[in-house]
């Protein structure tokens, strides 16, 4: 495309990235993007979408570009109407891609080495997903998303940490608010979030007190341990780090699941190879590539840089679309759009890439892969209503999706 340049023109209604359509259909929406150039400018969020993976995984290793800090929007907000959104900004302190440098790197270590020995229990995941599927199996059929998808994660991290069943409703609401990763988000949302937030943290706090002082073997110990030992909040960092993990971790899964599903059963309009459901545990990690179901990375430049070969100044803003990258056909084949029959390894730029690269990479993946595994196991799987979907575009969740079992 050496014949494209820059211009900031609006794109079609359907081709806006917060329009109804957009998120519907995202596969489509970036077929029809493509052939205008490798970006696309969206003026809703100020920013160049970077649409091709090569550019995407330049763009996202470039030392030139830095996380577009999630706390602006909040802060503003706060200040304007009066408002304390104290527990967000607290929780944003904490995520490890808001920072750069040095705090960045020990952070990023710590979780990793806090998630390490929990990553291969793949067992463990297993029984999880089997008792999640006792009532439905029973009954012949349930909501494959707000049933089963969006309680898969939140419930296999409440085990490692050793969260007692009676307590889960009490943060289940914490897994559902991915959302706070938007920049636009009607004020009642931001306030509940909040609230959710506060309470959730509040909960970790004196669970992560009562598991180190037991010293148990867990998840939540094992981060609290990891935490940097001059910091003087050692309880809160881990309680923070807690709540981290389940909203930018299970809404995702959600989303790899659900999407997966509804490929691999022909209900997304999009072509597809079938594949037995009995083979369905070997091909995971497709999925994960296929949904790259937290979209959106943001960037900002932090100095002058070629990005797509366009040259651009410092100060400029841009989305890095993961799903975009991932669907991808000069890098994943004409077949992009489907699930690849062959098992593959290859997840594309689904958990980022460079320097913010997600530590939860590989226990996601083995979570994603142990699901998988245990419903190829099941008597075939039948999707029985349409799709309902959240309103979120940085992480797309599906929120219900009926299915029968025959």
């Amino acid at each position: 495309m050496s014949d494209w340049s820059p211009v900031k023109k609006p794109p079609e209604p359907n081709n806006n990235y917060v329009s109804r359509e957009f998120g519907d259909d995202p596969d489509a929406a970036y077929s029809r993007l493509r052939p205008e150039g490798p970006l696309s400018w969206q003026p809703a969020a100020k920013a160049w979408l970077v649409l091709g993976y090569e550019d995407a995984a330049k763009a996202l290793r470039s030392p030139a570009m830095v996380e577009t800090n999630l706390t602006n929007m909040w802060i503003a907000v706060g200040r304007k109407l009066k408002k304390d959104y104290g527990p967000v900004l607290g929780l944003f302190s904490l995520v490890p891609f808001q920072h750069e440098g040095p705090r960045h790197a020990e952070l990023r270590r710590a979780m990793a080495r806090a998630l390490a020995p929990f990553a291969p229990r793949e067992d463990l995941f297993k029984r999880r997903v089997e008792k999640l599927l006792e009532k439905p199996l029973r009954s012949g059929g349930m909501d494959f998303a707000d049933e089963f998808a969006r309680e898969v994660l939140f419930q296999i991290f409440c085990d490692l940490m050793e969260v007692p069943e009676s307590d889960r409703p009490e943060i289940r609401e914490m897994a559902r608010i991915s959302h706070i990763l938007e920049a636009f988000l009607p004020v009642r949302l931001r306030d509940s979030s909040a609230a959710t937030i506060a309470s959730a943290a509040e909960y970790f706090r004196t669970h992560v007190e009562r598991q180190v002082e037991m010293k148990r073997p867990c998840l939540i110990n094992a981060i609290y341990r990891e935490m940097p030992v001059e910091e003087s909040e050692r309880v809160i960092m881990a309680a923070y780090m807690a709540c981290i993990m389940l909203v930018m971790g299970n809404d995702a899964m959600t989303g790899v699941l659900t999407r997966g599903i509804r490929q691999l059963l022909g209900t997304t309009g999009h072509p597809q190879t079938p594949i037995p459901q009995e083979r369905w545990g070997e091909i995971s990690d497709d999925m994960v590539r296929h949904a790259a179901p937290v979209d959106f990375l943001a960037r900002t430049m932090k100095a002058d840089a070629v990005v797509a070969g366009c040259p651009f100044s410092a100060g400029t803003h841009f989305m890095v679309s993961a799903h975009a990258a991932n669907h991808d056909p000069e890098q994943f084949g004409e077949k992009v759009d489907e699930i690849n029959p062959t098992p593959s390894s290859e997840i594309g730029l689904a958990f980022g890439a460079g320097a913010h690269i997600c530590v939860g990479n590989r226990i996601s993946r083995n979570i994603a892969k142990a699901t998988m595994s245990v419903l190829a196991r099941m008597p075939a799987i039948h999707i029985t209503g349409p799709a309902k979907r959240t309103d979120g575009n940085v992480v797309r969740v599906i929120s219900s999706l009926p299915v029968t079992f025959r």
